[in-house]
């Protein structure tokens, strides 16, 4: 025979139930703002202290924590050891956040390895999510693989692929530090040998431009001592004679600007520009 059946009602079970409820409560973390690109903080790469939140000594602790140290070995690694999967990983990762809250860090990690979407459904508890929207510093999550995305990745300000991709986010490489300053010193190695040349350039070309102004002053001068000389010669007694007049002086060698300063019968001396005459006063008359 064959029956048929009326639906009045039908509802999601098992995963699908899952899936729409974490939709539902996706759209609604949306909403209120907390994926927001505008609230993204950026992440000190150069760090003092780093904490790590996963399963203690999972493959994911040994991945971030050994990159953190291979990249960046100066920062301080606090591992926060939580589950990441089962009915109390949820609770336990909540726990470990608010402990790591107490922690100066600069950044934390969040992650785990791979898994399925039951593995990996702790890293969508509400209570996590929203403690991590208001968290102290930049959280970066790790969790799963790349085509798997919780709501904490949502919520994180950067998201990494994988564990080792989460220490490269946090991290800069010491190594990018090392070429960095090599090119910083080979820099300032070429800037400092072309200053030193162009500095001997300019203290030669100073030094070219003194001598000038050296010369000139020193030419300047000869010719004022000259100029001063030739007016002193033309005012001298010499400069006088040579100009074709004579000077009388007495027995003395002083002149005789008077005839009232010398006698008749005394002797007297005449300068010629080109020698003397010795002569005794016969006659002096006065000029009126």
């Amino acid at each position: 025979g064959t029956y048929s059946l009326r639906v009045y009602e039908m509802s999601l079970k098992g995963e699908g139930q899952i899936l729409l409820e974490l939709e539902k409560l996706k759209k609604q973390l949306q909403q209120e703002g907390l994926f927001d690109i505008s609230k993204k903080r950026r992440i000190n790469i150069y760090p003092t202290a780093i904490g790590v939140i996963t399963a203690l000594h999972s493959a994911a602790q040994k991945d971030i924590v050994t990159n953190l140290k291979r990249r960046y070995p100066i920062a301080d690694i606090y591992v926060f050891p939580s589950a990441v999967q089962g009915d109390n990983a949820a609770k336990e990762l909540y726990e470990a956040f608010m402990l790591s809250q107490q922690y100066p860090l600069d950044t934390l990690i969040i992650g785990r390895g791979g898994g399925t979407s039951e593995d990996l459904s702790a890293f969508n508890d509400e209570k996590l999510v929203r403690a991590v929207a208001n968290s102290k510093m930049p959280i970066i999550s790790a969790v799963g693989h790349e085509i798997d995305t919780t709501l904490l990745d949502l919520v994180a300000d950067k998201r990494a692929s994988t564990p080792t991709g989460a220490a490269e986010l946090a991290t800069v490489d010491q190594r990018e530090i090392e070429q960095r300053l090599s090119d910083v010193i080979e820099s300032l190695k070429t800037n400092l040998q072309n200053n030193v040349g162009d500095l001997i350039e300019t203290v030669s070309s100073y030094k070219e431009s003194l001598i000038e102004e050296i010369d000139d002053m020193i030419s300047n001068k000869q010719n004022i001592i000259l100029l001063k000389k030739e007016r002193f010669n033309s005012l001298s007694p010499l400069g006088i004679v040579s100009r074709g007049y004579s000077i009388t002086m007495n027995q003395d060698n002083k002149v005789i600007s008077s005839i009232d300063k010398i006698t008749e019968g005394e002797e007297i001396i005449t300068l010629l520009s080109d020698g003397q005459i010795t002569s005794q006063v016969k006659h002096k008359k006065e000029r009126k």
